[in-house]
């Protein structure tokens, strides 16, 4: 199993490898070969991965290859020529990445793997509109659990954040890289002065890092909403867990990227496990994350009118907010646990062994 997104560093590709190799190893026998590091590096890790590959090739030890996204494809594509089978997981912007000299390696080295495990419906339409084959094409959506925190750790966590909210104030929670398409800083411009001019007692925090992190604090300030919308950065796991036990409910309001879609959405997850209903764009592999009144609402994408329209209902509708979010946790528990994930993993790589150890048996001497 390789993978170029692990801890120590954040992000859903980095949980998903992380859990997936850890559920993985106590199952079996299994060889890591990971990249927890910049991204910039990657050459090295290149390096680094294809020795340890080809040593595994040429002592007969591999028998089926893992490769945490499409960027690895050049790795598989050697495994290939030992004749090891080789399945990848597919996110989503690792296929719709606009470069065209990228475009060219995905179509050289990516094609003709046995197996390609997509997170979400988008993801899967995407590689098969750039050639993958339709039977060899599976959906697999990420899983969660949630860290077991007492009250306490949490409530400690809480006050870590500094964040000068009262106790009975509603608190509205989006956790996230802050890249264009998650849309935070069209939210802050046309949905925040509407729903605070409304009800001055709700509160809206940011959590993450990226890109857009400073367009966010302008709005966030060109609109006079410094008291209500607080732009927190990159905060611990504790604190994350903390702000979704705080909140009352997660807002995805994605926007629509030319490019660069949303292949999951994992923060839906996160928010179900622990009780709390989202409010997300109907877009992308958003649309796998939530079901409509079952885990939260999809929303049109930025359309201020309905966005505000749906806040307003549930920070006025405790009850129904409440029934929402039981049912969140029952649908994520029941659907997206790490072991039924980890099933589904396993099933696919036995297939493709079993596939290739047939081929090979029926050749002739």
């Amino acid at each position: 199993m390789v993978t170029r997104k692990y801890p120590p560093r954040i992000g859903g590709m980095e949980v998903l490898s992380y859990q997936l190799t850890q559920e993985m190893a106590r199952r079996g026998p299994i060889r890591l070969i990971t990249w927890g590091r910049s991204q910039r590096l990657l050459p090295f890790f290149f390096a680094y991965a294809m020795l340890r590959l080809c040593a595994g090739l040429l002592l007969g030890r591999i028998s089926v290859l893992h490769l945490g996204d499409p960027v690895l494809a050049p790795l598989g594509w050697l495994a290939k020529r030992f004749g090891v089978p080789v399945a990848v997981t597919v996110h989503g912007l690792d296929v719709t990445f606009p470069r065209r000299v990228y475009q060219a390696l995905l179509k050289t080295f990516a094609l003709g793997f046995d197996a390609y495990i997509c997170i979400s419906r988008e993801a899967q339409e995407q590689a098969a509109a750039r050639g993958v084959p339709k039977e060899k094409l599976h959906v697999i959506p990420v899983g969660i659990s949630a860290p077991a925190l007492t009250p306490e750790e949490l409530q400690r966590a809480w006050v870590q954040t500094g964040l000068p909210i009262p106790a009975t104030a509603p608190v509205i929670l989006t956790v996230g890289r802050l890249v264009p398409r998650k849309g935070v800083a069209w939210f802050v411009a046309e949905v925040c002065p509407r729903l605070m001019a409304h009800d001055s007692s709700v509160h809206y925090v940011i959590a993450g890092q990226g890109p857009d992190y400073q367009r966010v604090r302008a709005a966030v300030a060109r609109h006079g909403l410094g008291d209500h919308v607080h732009v927190l950065g990159q905060v611990t796991e504790s604190q994350k867990w903390a702000l979704y036990h705080r909140c009352q409910m997660c807002a995805m309001p994605n926007v629509s990227v030319p490019g660069d879609i949303e292949g999951f959405g994992i923060v839906a997850l996160e928010a179900g496990i622990v009780g709390k209903p989202v409010l997300a764009a109907d877009l992308d592999g958003l649309r796998d994350a939530v079901t409509q009144e079952v885990n939260g609402l999809l929303l049109p994408p930025q359309d201020a009118d309905a966005w505000v329209t749906a806040l307003q209902s549930l920070l006025r509708d405790a009850d129904r907010r409440i029934r929402l979010g039981t049912s969140a946790r029952a649908f994520v528990t029941r659907l997206f646990s790490w072991g039924k994930i980890c099933d589904q993993y396993q099933s696919i790589f036995a297939a493709v062994a079993t596939k290739r150890a047939g081929c090979i048996r029926s050749l002739p001497p």
